[in-house]
């Protein structure tokens, strides 16, 4: 008796193997895609993703054997085709609601979507195994095998790297020359706006006549305006990991570690920690995509409840459940993106907590990187929620600059008034990129939009005390710490 039950459980969990294969199949498949992108995310974080996806096959699996009264190979196969409809759910959603066609709404297509997903199974299932149904098996199982395979190949090498480099002690910093010297050095804000773009595509393209005036306020406060500077290519890490170094950085390889590395461990804080400065980061680039590692800072700031996605780790796991049935249960009642959720606390906080940088012990550097008015396009030019189905769409994209500019203005407002006037700040305002009219997943691109404009950036330094009456409107973004540099460190760093 007792071998026969157990050899009805070894025949259970041999044939329950295909449902669970095809399961964790798109988060194997997603995770090499993206490994490039996932900075030092580890394999063993997506513990979330493989239960959630399995706990849905077995059950899956179990449901098809009871009411097909105990069809291992049925359950198998139907459970396996319910699987792979359960995981393109998402994508047919999101399909179907750009068509704009008809009404989407998940809980009146779920359901249908559900049950129609359940029958086709049965339908598809019936045929088989009446036929063929253990030859299909078998060959299902060598492709999903192979594929995991074939994908697991290219995710070990890497996998082995990145518990190489988390196990590997970071370079110390330099020891602290002469503090006493550099006590009344400057504190230095370089303040990243994602995506914005320059003053001139504003005027000629978006014809945001305003950003004149937006410009008059900076030139107001003693900001020196590089209305011609261009980033040199459009692209956030190699921009950062090249202004941060004071020279070019490149990954001919297309490694974006090699990027998270050099603005980890980059020349710019190295020398100020040298000088007994205090590094502060507020990076809203790290918590809108939480899998790059963080810049090593005396104080990485971020809000503790910025995150409202509860059970969710990271995005990686938002790009891999939200194809599924579980999308309607990632955001909330306005079907409000986890990243986009993010994104808006990380802006909220930091803009909140700007005037508190002042009780850090100077002199410090601080390095504040706002997702603003990069996409999700987040808010009305008044500063109002936006609708979650305009959040990629370049139609919202001037409303989201236009309330940028007030961010802008509230922070250096801010800013500045904090400060200590016998010793006035930095402050660097930059973009990483112009507005790049792209990539994939947007809608509504922008028609007729000139090549030059993405790499069109705003630069505007704020020196007191040095001579900007001969910098160039073209100023080189990586010509930016070595300027300043050169200005209150005599440091004679050469220009690029």
């Amino acid at each position: 008796m007792l071998q026969k039950v157990l050899r009805k459980v070894v025949v259970i969990g041999k044939y329950s193997l295909l449902p669970i294969l095809t399961a964790i199949y798109p988060i194997i498949f997603h995770y090499t895609n993206n490994i490039s992108n996932l900075g030092i995310l580890p394999f063993s974080q997506l513990g979330n993703l493989f239960t959630i996806l399995i706990l849905v096959a077995v059950a899956v699996f179990v449901l098809f054997y009871i009411f097909s009264r105990g069809q291992e190979l049925f359950a198998s196969i139907a459970g396996s085709i319910f699987v792979i409809l359960f995981n393109v759910y998402g994508i047919l959603f999101v399909w179907l609601r750009g068509l704009d066609k008809f009404q989407m709404d998940h809980y009146l297509f779920l359901p249908f979507y559900a049950l129609f997903a359940i029958y086709l199974a049965w339908f598809i299932s019936k045929q088989i195994t009446n036929k063929y149904g253990k030859q299909f098996w078998n060959f299902s199982i060598i492709i999903v095998g192979s594929l995991l395979l074939f994908n697991l190949i290219k995710i070990i090498p890497v996998e082995f790297k990145k518990i190489e480099a988390r196990n590997t002690s970071p370079q110390s910093t330099s020891v602290i020359q002469d503090a006493t010297k550099y006590k009344n050095s400057p504190d230095i804000y370089f303040i990243i706006f994602d995506e914005f773009a320059g003053f001139d595509a504003m005027r000629k393209y978006f014809k945001y006549n305003e950003i004149d005036t937006f410009k008059e306020f900076l030139k107001s406060k003693g900001f020196f305006v590089a209305e011609n500077s261009h980033a040199d290519v459009p692209s956030t890490l190699p921009e950062l990991s090249s202004r941060l170094n004071y020279e070019v950085i490149s990954s001919p390889n297309g490694d974006k570690q090699v990027f998270y590395d050099a603005i980890d461990h980059n020349k710019v804080m190295q020398l100020l920690k040298e000088r007994g400065y205090t590094i502060v980061v507020m990076n809203g680039l790290y918590y809108a995509w939480s899998t790059q590692q963080t810049i090593q800072a005396d104080f990485s700031l971020k809000p503790s409840e910025a995150y409202q996605g509860g059970y969710l780790n990271n995005e990686f796991e938002v790009l891999v459940l939200k194809n599924t049935m579980i999308l309607p249960f990632l955001y909330n009642e306005k079907q409000d993106d986890p990243v986009a959720v993010r994104n808006r606390s990380m802006i909220s906080y930091t803009l909140s907590h700007v005037s508190q940088l002042a009780q850090v012990p100077s002199p410090k550097f601080v390095y504040i990187h706002l997702m603003l008015p990069h996409a999700p396009f987040l808010f009305t030019a008044a500063g109002k929620p936006l609708d979650p189905q305009y959040y990629m769409n370049w139609d919202y994209y001037l409303g989201n600059y236009i309330y940028t500019t007030s961010v802008v203005h509230d922070y250096i407002g801010s800013l500045i008034a904090s400060s200590d006037p016998e010793n006035p700040p930095v402050i660097i305002l930059q973009s990483d990129h112009g507005a790049r009219n792209g990539p994939d997943g947007y809608t509504n691109y922008l028609k007729d939009y000139p090549e030059e404009y993405r790499t069109l950036i705003m630069n505007a330094l704020y020196l007191p005390g040095c001579d900007t009456s001969k910098l160039p409107q073209d100023i080189k973004p990586i010509n930016t710490f070595p300027i300043i540099f050169n200005c209150y460190f005599d440091a004679k760093i050469p220009l690029k």
